[in-house]
């Protein structure tokens, strides 16, 4: 004990005596909290199995809503994001608060990296080193906050480089958005059996007004027409005049998709019970029927139809739907539903979306897991590199003019997907190709401050990076202005040699052509277009990302969204920095239709297995 203490007071600068009066010291270890729980684990908390509310009948939940919340609430998904995030805490345990700090926390270790790089330009050695010790101590902060597996029995380094931050933002948001969903979740739980469903307990905790689109309906028409402009056919939902024609080869197999969690059985009575069951959002093939149940294949032996199979109930002893039987369209179509959606959460964003204007619906890919946070908070801003997806345009909130592009980022859970549809207020956009942003930004900024201040853009004399073309090709070249033409506004710029001495014959450029050279040489890094008179950021993918839609309607609630054939050739990105400016009017549940083998024969058996249940 005596060559601990010794050993203590040598590494951390504290006594071990009076470690409740401990005091950190830069450089030394430091006390960190380690919590034990007798609570079950996190994915035991999330399993519906352990959960005591009844499955009675729900009034006015559509079924296919119904299965879209028991995917989201899936203990296995869940549980899978818990791990990811690599938490030691129960999930009643996750603190918000102290989650909220570590962002701050993160953000200011970016900014000390952003100074760091200055300053190694800069040669300043002794400020390097400060500036090491600060995000040292700021590390250890985030550390504290985030609850982070084997953290007492391995060593951590300190958040020092971009890539070890934006890791470290996932993480954090991952956490947040869980903490989110558990409250929900553990109010779920706390239902003492006797009033009422978990389903019906989430839906109500999200104050989200629903409405499944009627597949005949002009609306469904209209969002038909949007989802297959830029893609292969995704959407068949929609029936009446003018539908969209089945392929000729799609199999002639009656398919049903689980509404919730469903038990098989050996028999048609259900009254022999495996040890599989089927997952919410699963589809299965039907290979034989009774007046209350259908056989699937058995995952032991698929391909043994002359033995029969398993046996799924279509419907629970309460009349609660188990199965829902799938249409020659909803069986090929990429997009099973489609939802109206009014959010309590974002009820207060209409007023700055008006104000802002130049409206449109775009498209908004996310994962499953984030489901319960988005529908119960709308959409929100996330710090930098919190989405693993990236933020190569800011801080923001992406959006895209194509279905297909946003696709791309939905990850799916039991072959299901979410996507959204939101009211985007674009206002004033700055555009921008692929990998300038930052330059546009710089150049945004300084025109800006000059038109604010009553000042022409460029001065004589003025220094500036300009892009001049020699016979060996484009270069980025510091310059001078050289002068500035009054009547076309055009600035002439002279290029500067090793000893800042103009040379060669001026070259004219429009003045958002030239980029202005910060202090020490060194660019800030941009985040937002705070500053710049934009409200938004087009990304502009191809030759026709700025054409005007072709039969584009405005939807009832005031954006545009564009229907006419071709209207878009390129999968443009959108992104606006205030979440005030955005919000989700539609929710699209998609799946994976390759599920589907040759003839209809299923490749991979969504079956799982039952888990022994322990006390």
């Amino acid at each position: 004990a005596a060559e601990f203490e010794k050993v203590f007071k040598a590494k951390s600068k504290n006594a071990w005596s009076d470690r409740g009066n401990f005091v950190k010291h830069s450089k030394m270890y430091r006390l960190h909290e380690i919590r034990h729980y007798d609570k079950p684990d996190a994915s035991k908390l999330l399993d519906p199995d352990h959960w005591p509310c009844s499955e009675r009948p729900l009034e006015g939940i559509h079924p296919s809503w119904q299965r879209l919340l028991n995917i989201a609430s899936d203990g296995q998904l869940l549980s899978s994001v818990v791990r990811d995030a690599q938490s030691s805490e129960p999930l009643d345990r996750l603190n918000r608060p102290g989650l909220k700090q570590a962002f701050k926390l993160l953000s200011e270790i970016q900014a000390l990296l952003d100074q760091k790089k200055s300053k190694r330009v800069a040669g300043d050695l002794e400020a390097i080193q400060a500036i090491a010790e600060q995000i040292c101590d700021a590390s250890s902060q985030v550390y504290e906050l985030v609850p982070t597996a084997n953290f007492s029995h391995s060593n951590v380094r300190p958040l020092d480089n971009e890539n070890a931050v934006l890791a470290m933002l996932a993480r954090v948001q991952s956490l947040d958005d869980l903490a989110v969903a558990a409250k929900i979740l553990l109010g779920a739980q706390s239902l003492d059996g006797s009033g009422g469903s978990r389903v019906e307990y989430i839906h109500s905790a999200l104050q989200c007004a629903v409405r499944l689109v009627d597949a005949g309906s002009p609306e469904m028409k209209a969002l038909e027409g949007y989802i297959n402009l830029t893609a292969d056919p995704q959407c068949y939902l929609y029936t009446g005049e003018g539908e969209r024609s089945l392929p000729k080869d799609l199999a002639d197999v009656s398919v049903w998709r689980a509404v919730n969690k469903v038990q098989c059985f050996l028999d048609s009575d259900l009254t022999k019970p495996t040890e599989f069951w089927l997952p919410a959002g699963s589809r299965v093939q039907e290979r034989g029927s009774s007046a209350d149940s259908i056989m699937i294949a058995d995952p032991s032996k698929p391909h043994d139809v002359k033995n029969g199979g398993l046996w799924l109930g279509r419907v629970s002893a309460h009349g609660h739907e188990h199965l829902t039987k799938l249409s020659k369209r909803m069986q090929v179509s990429a997009v099973s539903a489609v939802y109206r959606v009014d959010l309590a959460a974002e009820d207060g964003k209409a007023a700055r979306i008006g104000e802002v204007g130049t409206r449109e619906l775009l498209w908004h890919g996310t994962g499953v897991a984030n489901a319960i946070s988005m529908l119960s908070q709308g959409m929100l801003v996330k710090p930098r590199g919190a989405d693993q997806c990236g933020s190569a345009y800011g801080d923001g909130l992406y959006f895209a003019n194509a279905f297909a592009k946003s696709r791309g980022y939905t990850r799916c859970h039991n072959g299901t997907g979410l996507m959204l549809l939101c009211d985007v207020a674009k206002g004033e956009t700055l555009k921008v190709t692929d990998g300038d942003w930052q330059t546009r930004v710089a150049i945004a900024r300084h025109l800006h401050a000059r038109k604010q201040a009553g000042l022409p853009p460029w001065k004589v004399g003025e220094e500036c990076w300009a892009m001049t073309k020699s016979q060996w090709g484009s270069n980025r070249n510091k310059c001078v202005v050289d002068k500035v033409e009054e009547d076309t506004g055009r600035v002439l710029v002279r290029t500067l040699d090793a000893t800042r001495t103009p040379t060669g014959d001026p070259i004219g450029f429009e003045p958002d052509e030239l980029q202005p050279v910060p202090n020490g040489d060194v660019p800030e890094y941009a985040s937002d277009i705070t500053g710049t008179g934009y409200d938004s950021t087009h990304v502009m993918a191809g030759e026709g990302a700025d054409k005007k839609p072709e039969g584009g309607v405005v939807h009832p609630s005031g954006p545009t969204m564009p229907v006419g054939a071709n209207s878009y050739s390129a999968h443009d990105e959108i992104i606006v920095y205030d979440a005030q400016q955005a919000r989700i009017v539609y929710v699209l549940e998609v799946q994976e239709t390759t599920l589907l083998g040759m003839g209809g024969a299923w490749r991979d058996s969504p079956l799982r297995k039952i888990e022994e249940k322990k006390e």
